[in-house]
């Protein structure tokens, strides 16, 4: 069962969202194998960002979002919410979830 209380602080003055995330991502694979060690934290959270890897739209995300296309001091988390889907928050506020907006073709 995954950790919902899970919360990763993302650092985007060099890199947008997506790349931060992959960052975090290798450096967490990196330090489980180095180790040896897959405590309960670290799968948690490689599984949260996996996940935020495969499912967020990010081009949507850098597109709405200024402060997630990166090179910016917003605050920025990546968590599981309640209805366990991915959250992102920029300066404590939820802005998306996993789930991205639906595009509608007429």
């Amino acid at each position: 069962m995954t950790n919902l209380s899970i919360r990763i602080n993302l650092n985007l003055s060099r890199h947008c969202i997506e790349t931060a995330i992959r960052c975090r991502y290798n450096r967490c694979l990196s330090r489980a194998f180095k180790t040896g060690c897959m405590d309960d934290g670290i799968e948690n959270g490689i599984d949260l960002l996996k996940m935020a890897l495969e499912t967020l739209d990010f081009s949507y995300l850098r597109s709405t979002w200024p402060e997630l296309a990166g090179h910016c001091n917003a605050e920025v988390t990546l968590g599981w919410n309640f209805h366990h889907q991915i959250s992102i928050l920029v300066n404590g506020h939820p802005i998306a979830y996993s789930d991205p907006p639906v595009s509608r073709q007429y």
